[in-house]
């Protein structure tokens, strides 16, 4: 998630948002045409997907009288959450190299 996080962070600054949550940040920053519909979308998909994994995890370690974490074994989830993760995490990558083009440098 961290990485959908930091892409809205830094195209909200970019952008002068003052949003303080990732989703309304990303919603503003597509109203504000920076995101292709098709880009918001499944910026949000991977976000949610994300952040849905990270809570089952957590309520799974709650419930097992472990402390909370975000670690989460791909081994326990269902397969075709596993399918998804790669969808997921094959979305980040697209979104990282883009940060790192835009943004950063070249030395």
């Amino acid at each position: 998630m961290t990485p959908i996080v930091d892409l809205a962070r830094i195209y909200a600054l970019q952008n002068q948002i003052k949003a303080v949550n990732t989703h309304n940040r990303l919603h503003q920053l597509f109203q504000k045409g920076q995101f292709e519909e098709v880009e918001y979308q499944e910026l949000l998909e991977a976000y949610q997907f994300l952040m849905r994994l990270r809570l089952e995890n957590q309520i799974r370690c709650i419930s097992q009288n472990k402390p909370p974490n975000n670690f989460i074994d791909p081994k326990q989830i269902s397969l075709m959450d596993q399918r998804i993760l790669k969808e997921a995490l094959a979305v980040v990558k697209k979104y990282q190299l883009r940060i790192k083009l835009r943004f950063i440098p070249y030395e």
